[in-house]
């Protein structure tokens, strides 16, 4: 069984945020995604990578989450 990656399990919200961040900041947008798609567990994400992805879910949202897990599907 392969294990999917954060961005395959990542909630629609996040999905449409970082899209709509392609056509504003495309380099941003796709080492965000190139991130995800390279790890499988939260636990692997890197700060740096988390603070982008968590403001991408507040501009989404209108929520500022606390937590990485809250982004992502089982």
């Amino acid at each position: 069984m392969e294990l999917k990656t954060l961005l395959d399990r990542a909630k629609p919200e996040l999905i449409a945020a970082l899209n709509a961040q392609m056509d504003e900041y495309p380099g941003i947008a796709n080492s965000v995604a190139e991130h995800l798609d390279s790890r499988c567990f939260v636990i692997h994400m890197t700060i740096q990578y988390w603070m982008d992805i968590r403001s991408l879910w507040m501009q989404a949202t209108g929520e500022l989450s606390d937590s990485p897990w809250e982004l992502f599907e089982d």
